[in-house]
């Protein structure tokens, strides 16, 4: 039979008699506070639930006054829809436009090989693969027609890369091979798509690519391909048409048929904008519909539409009866409402005196929320934090070059450091502060699996210091993750920050 639900009345007295058995035995009782992970539960509203950041693009005629309907992005599958066809959540976060746009010349992936060493290539083969799209989707698709290929043996950057091949591939799914001169050698390769086959469809699909050695081994593989790797790490990536479906990593997962094994772009190469003041804050023009009233100046318009919306991910293996969405980590209220929910909950089974009931930490498990991870709050929180407005910077979130590379490079540092704040804010500290309220402690792998299997957007030793034990990850042996980070990590930690137990996942 079905067991009960996470924190039922069924369930809670099922803790109750563990933890009887446990102080009769002398023995610690640690409890996650979600059935799986992410955080979330059937309790989360979706005002709270996991949200992403989408865009689109729409293209206008200047020289007179525009009243438009400007597109909405395209919901992910999973996402909890209205009467309207819209996701149940959504928010305008801005829009911007910009005057006869200069586009990149095209979509680059870069790799970092795996093991991250110069290793010498031979060839490399791509598979153009069956998207097998939806008609709607499939009108709009075209697979990749020109590419090159370009490797470093040592780093990422883009004057460390030298272009070794410049090919065309049919159109047609299945293996297709191309040799490498003698003597490459890479530890990163950069893949860059240049041209679709159907120059009317902006949108370019690839359903693999690898990057094989001399003894025929693909470095290129993702960790999905052979867990018992770490896998190729993606430096860079060309923006996805989804997070869940046709993402950036399905171009090394080994598969290549469907939303899941083929990658889709989401739209033409991305924008090259030499200055931000070019382009023109539109927010205040936009209703609620998403309508458009602006006295265009004349020229040839590009409008990017920036929207927050819920993206429906759910929590990743719960029990049966404990399904819901994953909750908002971006936000303290909404750690506040799952945290008080847990509380709640154990009071009612245990008693007020949680302290007393022979438990004595509450458990986060690691972060690995999907997508271009956004919350309402985060924009206010960007200002705050860095001191400038991240509007006119939004089009590097989705791949757009602002002024030259280094400054783009040193904007989306600044995104992924405020990410990483608010993650330890909004999460991990305010979850410490119920639990702690509440007689308990708190514990977490707050370090995530790790890179490259799963990189979360946090400094994870800023992270660890919010907790009240440490926790790491135990995977099986792997050939080159004897010093993964999700180990070394949780044990720095606790030196740093004075912590007698350190736990890891077994």
């Amino acid at each position: 039979p079905t067991a009960p639900a996470f924190l039922s009345d069924g369930w809670l007295e099922q803790l109750k008699f563990a933890l009887h058995e446990a102080r009769a035995n002398g023995l610690q009782v640690d409890m996650s506070v979600i059935s799986s992970w992410d955080m979330g539960g059937p309790w989360i509203e979706p005002r709270h639930a996991s949200m992403a950041l989408y865009a689109t693009e729409a293209t206008l005629a200047g020289g007179a006054p525009l009243d438009v309907a400007l597109p909405f992005p395209t919901p992910e599958r999973a996402a909890p829809l209205g009467p309207d066809g819209r996701p149940v959540f959504w928010t305008d976060v801005a829009v911007l436009a910009l005057r006869e746009p200069r586009r990149l010349p095209a979509h680059d992936f870069v790799l970092r090989l795996d093991p991250p060493v110069a290793h010498e290539l031979t060839e490399v083969v791509l598979d153009q693969g069956q998207p097998n799209a939806p008609a709607a989707l499939a009108v709009t698709m075209t697979p990749v027609r020109e590419f090159s290929v370009a490797v470093s043996p040592a780093g990422a950057n883009e004057a460390d890369f030298t272009e070794v091949l410049r090919a065309t591939l049919a159109a047609a799914p299945g293996p297709q091979r191309f040799k490498l001169p003698a003597g490459t050698r890479a530890r990163h390769v950069r893949l860059r798509l240049l041209s679709g086959h159907d120059p009317a469809r902006s949108r370019w699909t690839l359903g693999e690519f690898q990057a094989l050695s001399t003894t025929g081994v693909n470095l290129a593989a993702s960790h999905t391909v052979n867990r018992l790797i770490d896998g190729a790490l993606t430096v860079r990536a060309p923006m996805p048409l989804g997070y869940n479906e046709w993402k950036a990593g399905n171009i090394n997962n080994g598969s290549v048929t469907g939303p899941t094994g083929v990658f889709c772009t989401h739209g033409a190469p991305a924008f090259d904008i030499r200055d931000p003041a070019e382009l023109v804050d539109l927010t205040g023009k936009v209703d609620r519909e998403g309508r458009l009233r602006w006295e265009a100046p004349p020229g040839s318009w590009t409008v990017f539409r920036y929207v927050c919306m819920i993206t429906g991910e759910k929590l990743k293996v719960p029990s049966p009866a404990s399904d819901g969405l994953a909750s908002d980590h971006l936000s303290a209220e909404a750690t506040r409402i799952h945290m008080n929910h847990v509380v709640a909950q154990l009071k009612k089974g245990l008693g007020p005196d949680l302290a007393g009931s022979g438990l004595r930490n509450l458990y986060l498990a690691s972060y690995e929320v999907v997508g271009k991870v956004w919350s309402p709050v985060f924009a206010g929180e960007f200002k705050r934090r860095r001191g400038y407005e991240l509007t006119r910077w939004l089009p590097a979130i989705f791949g757009a070059r602002l002024i030259d590379a280094e400054t783009t490079e040193r904007f989306l540092f600044d995104y992924q450091k405020t990410l990483g704040e608010v993650v330890v804010d909004a999460y991990y500290r305010t979850a410490a502060e119920v639990a702690r309220a509440a007689g308990l402690g708190i514990k977490s792998e707050a370090g995530g699996p790790g890179p490259p299997i799963h990189t979360p957007p946090i400094e994870s030793l800023q992270a660890y210091g919010a907790l009240d034990e440490v926790q790491g990850e135990f995977w099986p042996y792997r050939p080159t993750a004897d010093g993964m980070n999700v180990i070394k990590e949780p044990a720095s930690a606790a030196h740093i920050y004075g912590k007698r137990l350190v736990h890891l996942e077994a």
